[in-house]
């Protein structure tokens, strides 16, 4: 039986659909459905309350906290801190529908410990859905998304001895994409986690982490579903990620 997979998308833009949403969003779908899963999109405002959260949750077997998105600065920080103003300034690309929707269904999700794979948005939301923090804007290029559309590209370093390593299939390092502006250092690490991969950059931003337990729950910064972007190593580790994923979403079942 294929494990029934959420994947959060963003809200839809004005003047565009649902549909519109899933088309440029079928990456996330598509690594799925090779990993042998049955992708199910969730968008905005879904799940629109909390009994609709509850009821969702139990009929997934996994979650994916997809790309999007800035998140807005009011779940990290409080309007009295003395970065709330910076990082509301850093603020470029709000979806507070979908922040509201994600935060909703984490709140149900989590305790549920089934399987969380967070892809860069997702990756930010459940850092501070656990009570981390973020860095509103991250400063260098190679992170960024390039002008003409396509992605920034650099080297992480794997942690050893981790789950996410185990997963990729070893080795020390390995070259990413990159298309975000928001970020985390691992102080902000939310308290139950830990760094699992972080930048060669030379800015000591958090590019992958995991739970201390036996969940199965890694989020990573870059984004594995865009596999046209990658080399054949980088290629494979995707897959594998994907595949370990619904793997355990499978085990739920």
């Amino acid at each position: 039986m294929k494990p029934h997979i959420g994947i959060t998308l963003d809200t839809p833009k004005p003047g565009k659909t649902r549909e519109d949403v899933i088309e440029t969003s079928a990456r996330y779908l598509q690594s799925v459905e090779e990993a042998d899963g049955a992708a199910k999109p969730l968008i905005a405002p879904d799940p629109a309350d909390d009994r609709a959260a509850a009821a969702l949750v139990i009929r997934l077997d996994g979650l994916i906290l997809s790309g999007g998105g800035d998140v807005h600065p009011r779940h990290y920080a409080r309007p009295r801190d003395a970065g709330y103003e910076e990082a509301l300034r850093g603020w470029l690309y709000p979806d507070e529908p979908r922040d509201e929707a994600e935060f909703r269904l984490l709140r149900h999700y989590l305790p549920t410990g089934k399987p969380i794979l967070a892809i860069c948005r997702g990756f930010q939301v459940l850092n501070v859905a656990l009570g981390g923090k973020l860095i509103a804007d991250v400063s260098a290029r190679e992170h960024n998304t390039r002008r003409d559309g396509t992605s920034g590209y650099h080297a992480v370093e794997l942690v050893p001895e981790t789950r996410l390593s185990q997963v990729l299939g070893g080795g020390a390092h390995l070259y990413v994409n990159s298309r975000h502006h928001q970020g985390l250092v691992q102080e902000m690490l939310a308290p139950g986690l830990r760094p699992t991969a972080t930048s060669e950059v030379g800015d000591l931003l958090v590019e992958g982490f995991e739970v201390t337990d036996d969940r199965w729950l890694i989020g990573v910064q870059w984004h594995p579903e865009r596999i046209a972007d990658f080399g054949e190593r980088e290629q494979e580790a995707s897959r594998a990620l994907f595949r370990a994923f619904v793997d355990a979403a499978r085990r739920e079942t």
